[in-house]
């Protein structure tokens, strides 16, 4: 167990999330929505009652700009976002949810459920409550922000 590439196995398991995430989409979306974006879309609907910015989304999925410029163009082409200027810098857009991809979120929460119940049924409530706790210390040494 001390040989363990616990890097390796983060990312690996990781990995399976985002495709378990990315198969979730229906196929009627699939062509426009990809899996980042429903990642972008679930952090925008839960932080709806505040304004969210390009940076926010960088600073959380501890991306570059330019990585979130081009999906935002993309969601925006499709329909998923709209960029809207506030009043205190024209500088500044918000970035705000589309009709579509709010409903699209809503109809994924069952699904999501059910693979987050995928992913703990084999943990105790505290072995949860400990891996929350040790991510928490990782992100931390990574200055990577928490979704609450």
């Amino acid at each position: 167990m001390n040989d363990m590439d616990v890097t390796f196995e983060l990312m690996t398991i990781a990995h399976m999330i985002h495709r378990t995430h990315d198969n979730m989409i229906p196929a009627e979306h699939r062509q426009k929505v990809t899996g980042t974006h429903m990642r972008m879309i679930h952090f925008l609907y839960t932080n709806k009652d505040r304004e969210i910015f390009q940076k926010d989304l960088e600073d959380f999925f501890q991306v570059r700009p330019s990585t979130i410029s081009s999906n935002l163009r993309l969601m925006e082409k499709n329909g998923l976002i709209v960029r809207e200027s506030v009043q205190q810098d024209a500088r500044l857009k918000k970035i705000v949810l589309c009709e579509e991809s709010s409903h699209l979120f809503e109809s994924t929460q069952v699904i999501r459920s059910e693979i987050k119940a995928k992913f703990t049924k084999v943990l105790t409530p505290e072995e949860i409550k400990t891996l929350y706790t040790l991510l928490y210390k990782i992100r931390k040494e990574f200055d990577c922000p928490l979704l609450d």
